[in-house]
């Protein structure tokens, strides 16, 4: 149980970190409008890195859920309703239709 927290604890400062050096690196840089596509892509490429691994070893839903995910934001949906829809989908797969 404190390993669990050891863990959480430094993901968060990990998770932070980047995010502060990511701010610090942009303010000190002259970024053109591919740079700027780019790094606004990098929370959902972090997240899908993250979760692909667990979500293929679901099998088939959680393959189809990946894709269903990755289709809405390649759209322009937020990151947040993209993986919430993502994660629907497996449950509805899962729970509902028994697959």
């Amino acid at each position: 149980m404190l390993r669990s927290l050891y863990i959480l604890i430094g993901m968060g400062i990990a998770a932070y970190l980047t995010r502060a050096l990511g701010v610090w690196f942009i303010l000190r840089r002259e970024q053109n409008g591919k740079a700027m596509e780019v790094l606004q892509q990098l929370p959902g490429i972090v997240l899908t890195a993250a979760l692909a691994p667990v979500l293929i070893q679901s099998g088939f839903t959680g393959i189809v859920s990946i894709a269903f995910a990755a289709a809405l934001s390649a759209k322009g949906f937020n990151l947040a309703i993209s993986t919430a829809a993502g994660f629907g989908t497996l449950l509805v797969m899962k729970f509902i239709l028994k697959f």
